[in-house]
């Protein structure tokens, strides 16, 4: 075998930026390259299209298993066995639940996490997650499980205390308990008194072989944060545990093994491997003051739940193969996969086999498992990962200066700072300068729901409920990017199911279909994202003739399309007809300018409209109804 490099560029002219900058200029014909080719990211961080060896960081390091571990802490790749295939069991009853595990490990899979159920003990909703109420459930849940093949995991929420308890008594060694105190009190689900207290006491009481907390991204991910934000919340939560551990007496190393962090993962690609490398880099940083150099961290990451829809959700597997893609790159060593129905209710079978086998597929085809750091280099990537870990490090910072992460959260700033981000990023999805693909941007109208898990509510454990609590002012409030639209959708299919007809909307294409077809086909898109079936005319002579179609279209509304020369020549002439037709609004597709202003257009639909917000007001005129 033959071990020289290629030199791959030797073959090639030298060229500058200079040189690419010129051809670059050529090609926007006078458009500034600045503000047309760069882009930022949610945190404002500016990514530009071409970056070389001057935009590495200084001090970055050279060397993968080096501190502060950014390119990962072993020297090796992971081969033969690679990364940790984790399979997330949200399966309701114990008996469904275990079913469920053996099929998972049959098929691939080299841990479980076990989700414990929060909504039906706390709110009295359908459950979310495994129900247990007794060791007894749990050893139904793993009994017949060839116990060697058993890496056990949980997710227990608010519950860890009883979890653990139930785990104790079963003799379950080398498990993960993964307690997150203060993501519990974030969203609510228990009082702050006493939260991390009660987490200490396990890491504390000895247990051989359990690591107790793990800092959880997705706790502040699934509320909406920026990747700096999640960061910075991940980070502040581990210096909050680490510096509860020390104070109960724990050595600071030992109290670092006792700490694991799992980050979101969705499909902003650069970012989220960025997002990985730093985080190591931030906890080394943590642990280097405690004056440990050796303290690597094994990040987890786990597809994001904020990103999964629940129209066309098929689609969630390219989002997902993505996100998973992004774990492996960023050096994530435990990756859980989301199975394409999460949204929808407890996952199928099928759903979970298609989920663990993305990670079997880029594992055992691709091979990504043999390949070092493969990040590792990238001018754009070292130089988003510095600056990304640079803004997060800042947010841990004013989170420490306002007394720690529970402080924080008490006062609300923590809170107040993932609102503003929240809000940013569902603006951006209502004028779709972020569109949700099969939701926002190309719906599809009769999509087919896939069948979920189904679920005997006689088979559920009856766990006591939560005793009444007084959680903190603000908790955070768990989003998806689709559900504005999807609402929207619901409140169609109600109507269709209620009276047989979908809500509709006429297109006048006036001109031909060079003239009208691309406004019409936005326009198109545009409504059927809100559940309202878009009725497209034959191209129209004249005014008359759109008032006439519309009358016989059955619609309420109408939206005219063409060209700006014809909206110029023919606008104000077909609004007044098909007002006079009977159109309650008429819509056109296009920027609106001063000539057609006044001239019977109610609404102006174009690429920087508030999309929902004109299909709230339609879906009001049509059905009576605002979401």
């Amino acid at each position: 075998m033959n071990d020289r490099l290629t030199p791959l560029a030797a073959d090639f002219d030298p060229a500058s930026e200079d040189q690419w900058l010129a051809l670059v200029e050529k090609v926007l014909k006078g458009k500034d390259p600045a503000s047309t080719l760069v882009s930022k990211t949610a945190d404002g961080i500016p990514v530009r299209p071409l970056h070389g060896p001057d935009d590495l960081p200084a001090g970055m390091a050279r060397s993968v298993g080096a501190w502060p571990f950014t390119r990962g802490s072993a020297a090796v790749a992971t081969a033969p066995s690679g990364w940790d295939i984790r399979q997330i069991c949200d399966a309701p009853a114990p008996d469904q639940a275990r079913a469920a595990i053996a099929a998972d490990l049959a098929g691939g899979c080299t841990s479980i996490e076990l989700r414990i159920d929060r909504e039906r003990r706390i709110s009295g909703d359908p459950p979310d997650g495994v129900v247990l109420a007794s060791a007894d459930d749990l050893r139904r849940v793993i009994d017949g499980i060839d116990r060697p093949d058993l890496h056990l995991s949980f997710d227990a929420g608010p519950f860890f205390v009883e979890t653990a308890a139930m785990a104790r008594e079963l003799g379950l060694d080398g498990l993960a308990l993964n307690a997150d105190p203060l993501g519990a009190v974030a969203l609510g689900d228990m009082p702050v008194d006493g939260a991390m207290a009660s987490a200490v006491e396990l890491a504390c009481d000895g247990r051989s072989g359990w690591r107790t907390l793990r800092a959880d991204g997705e706790v502040w991910h699934g509320a909406g944060t920026s990747d700096a934000q999640e960061l910075a919340a991940v980070i502040a939560t581990g210096i909050a545990c680490l510096r509860a551990l020390v104070e109960r007496g724990m050595s600071a190393e030992k109290a670092a093994r006792q700490i694991g962090f799992r980050l979101a993962v969705d499909t902003d690609f650069l970012s989220g491997i960025a997002k990985l490398r730093a985080a190591r880099r931030l906890w080394a940083q943590v642990l280097g003051s405690c004056g440990i150099r050796n303290g690597s961290v094994e990040v987890e990451a786990i597809t994001a739940s904020r990103m999964l829809s629940r129209r066309d959700a098929w689609t969630n597997l390219l989002r997902t193969t993505v996100a998973t893609f992004t774990a492996i790159c960023g050096g994530a060593r435990v990756i859980s996969v989301l199975p394409h129905d999460w949204s929808l209710g407890y996952s199928s079978a099928k759903a979970r086999r298609l989920a663990r086998n993305i990670q079997i597929i880029l594992m055992e085809e691709s091979q990504l498992h043999r390949v070092i750091d493969p990040a590792g280099g990238a001018f754009a990537i070292e130089s988003l990962c510095d600056a990304l870990a640079r803004q997060a490090w800042e947010g841990v910072q004013q989170i420490e200066a306002a007394g720690g992460m529970e402080k924080a959260l008490v006062e609300g700033s923590v809170q107040e700072t993932i609102a503003r981000s929240r809000d940013a990023r569902m603006k951006r999805i209502a004028t779709n300068r972020e569109p949700v693909i099969g939701v926002s941007r190309f719906p599809l109208l009769d999509d087919v729901v896939p069948e979920t898990g189904r679920l005997d509510p006689d088979t559920l454990p009856d766990p006591a409920p939560v005793a009444g609590f007084e959680p903190i002012a603000t908790p955070l409030a768990r989003v998806r990017l689709a559900e504005g639209f999807e609402r929207l959708r619901d409140l169609a299919d109600a109507r269709r199911a209620g009276d047989g007809e979908r809500p509709c909307v006429f297109l006048a294409c006036i001109g031909s279909l060079a003239e009208h077809g691309a406004r019409a086909s936005f326009a198109r898109n545009s409504f059927e994202a809100g559940g309202i079936e878009a009725i497209t005319s034959a191209p129209l002579d004249d005014a008359t003739a759109a008032g006439r179609a519309f009358a016989e279209s059955g619609c309420r509304i109408a939206c005219i399309c063409g060209s700006d020369e014809r909206y110029l020549e023919e606008a104000r002439a077909v609004a007044q007809a098909l007002h006079d037709a009977g159109a309650e609004a008429v819509y056109l597709a296009g920027r609106e300018s001063p000539e057609l202003r006044g001239a019977g257009i109610d609404t102006f639909l174009n690429a920087s409209s508030d999309l929902l917000s004109i299909l709230e007001d339609a879906q009001s005129l049509l059905i009576g109804e605002r979401p």
